[in-house]
């Protein structure tokens, strides 16, 4: 009896399950109950908070030149309406249902610095209305906003975007804006940016006289910079550290001249190109690009150089003595660079006598009663060199034969030049004065060539922190 008992009730709910089950009849009179005497012009309460959630699904672009801002993602909007309450277990528990906007009241809330509108914004007109009188409306696309940009740091630098939303119909003290955060669940990463942070922020904002509630989705992006330093920086530093290279080619070689200026014709084509790499933007100057100019600007110094030392090295005056400044100049060229000069074939210690050095001593008289010393000194007054240490021109005094010597060995002490072995007198000559210049403008260009790098990368890449 007792099991019979079981047995008819479990039938009777089976019975109620299925009769209490959807069906179309039910949810056109929940419908119909939800619509009658409805007005969407009355908001459900005296003050309406409204909450905003936005969800990413891509960044697609950051245009800095057109200063816009696009991503892929959806925006849900929700509120409480107590008019959309009812009880699931009167109408076949049903729990939720969509309505159009023509009948429900609608925050009217849009995205206000959007450039061209949300693509997808007006297709979606649907509201889900659950029992509990929670309205949710969805409105996904693609949302294309004005963004602010700043590319002093390129391509180090870091952009801050904004989504600003707002209720352009009620004031803030009727319609309030709520956050319901950034949803990343099913967000995609993009090849240049990366998405670093998200934050979300309430503001009010007064537009003649009345305080609108403003809700900013605020997103921070980082650029992917090793493809830039890649394809972009690397070539540049190349070309122009090749540039420098042209102080190792010697002063004589004709093409001496043409390797500058064919480097400086790369380094142009090679800025076109970048141009179309390079964001450019009037009101911020990219760092790179001052850069740049700098190592074009140093291009040109090496021009300078070039032609100053091939036009030193063929000078009309190349069958005359070295001048002094001119051996000054390069005995300290070679002394900074602590270059060792091959000795000439004409350079012979001091006191050892040559081919091309003479000594020609005149014997004093022999005056009976002369003191020893007096003939020495006067023996040594009558000593001359017949020809200069350079062999470039005949000596008639002691006098200029002295300035002659102290111009020979080249403002250097006792003639030695930067590792020459002490008693060894340079000839100096017009090759190795130009060979001097050039050691020197390599070791100098190579010096700020890489002070210059080192400051800029250093600026780029700490100064967007």
């Amino acid at each position: 009896m007792f099991l019979h008992r079981c047995f008819c009730i479990f039938v009777l709910l089976s019975i109620v399950t299925v009769v209490t089950s959807y069906d179309t009849s039910t949810a056109d009179s929940l419908h119909t109950a939800l619509t009658l005497g409805y007005n969407e012009y009355v908001r459900p309460s005296g003050t309406t908070t409204v909450t905003v959630k936005l969800g990413l699904l891509s960044v697609n672009v950051l245009d800095v030149k057109t200063q816009e801002f696009t991503v892929t993602g959806w925006l849900d909007v929700s509120w409480t309406d107590s008019r959309f309450s009812w009880t699931p277990a009167s109408y076949s528990n049903i729990e939720d249902m969509y309505l159009d906007t023509a009948y429900c009241w609608n925050p009217k809330v849009a995205v206000d610095n959007a450039a061209h509108g949300l693509s997808e914004a007006e297709s979606n007109k649907l509201f889900k209305i659950q029992y509990t009188g929670t309205v949710t409306w969805s409105i996904s696309g693609q949302m294309t906003v004005h963004c602010s940009t700043d590319v002093k740091f390129y391509p180090y630098d870091e952009q801050e975007c904004f989504i600003s939303v707002k209720s352009l119909a009620y004031p803030a003290a009727y319609v309030p804006l709520a956050s319901g955060g950034i949803d990343k669940s099913q967000y995609s990463e993009n090849d240049e940016w990366d998405l670093t942070s998200t934050a979300v922020s309430v503001t009010d904002v007064d537009v003649s006289g009345v305080n609108y509630s403003c809700l900013k989705f605020k997103m921070t992006l980082s650029r992917r910079h090793w493809t830039i330093l890649v394809t972009v920086i690397v070539p540049m530093l190349l070309v122009s550290f090749a540039g420098m290279l042209v102080f190792l080619i010697p002063a004589e070689n004709s093409s001496k001249i043409g390797y500058t200026v064919a480097i400086l014709i790369a380094e142009l084509l090679l800025m076109i190109v970048i141009l179309d790499v390079v964001p450019l933007a009037s009101s911020h100057v990219p760092i790179l690009g001052n850069f740049f100019l700098t190592l074009i600007i140093l291009n040109f110094l090496e021009i300078f150089a070039t032609i100053t030392i091939v036009k030193l090295y063929n000078n009309k005056f190349r069958s005359r003595p070295v001048k002094q400044m001119h051996e000054r100049l390069a005995a300290v060229c070679f002394a900074l660079t602590c270059f060792r000069p091959i000795a000439s074939a004409s350079s012979s210690p001091r006191g050892s006598p040559t081919n091309e050095t003479e000594t020609t001593s005149i014997e004093s008289p022999q005056v009976e009663g002369t003191p020893p010393e007096f003939k020495h000194a006067l023996k040594r007054k009558l000593s001359i060199k017949a020809i200069s240490p350079d062999n470039s021109f005949a000596t008639s005094s002691k006098e200029e034969f002295r300035r002659e010597r102290r111009r020979s060995r080249a403002w250097v002490g006792n003639g030695v030049i930067c590792g020459c072995s002490n008693g060894v007198d340079r000839k100096w000559t017009w090759d190795l004065v130009s060979s001097a210049i050039d050691r020197m403008c390599f070791l100098l260009f190579l010096l700020i060539r890489l002070i210059v790098t080192i400051i800029f990368m250093i600026i780029m890449s700490g100064g967007s922190s």
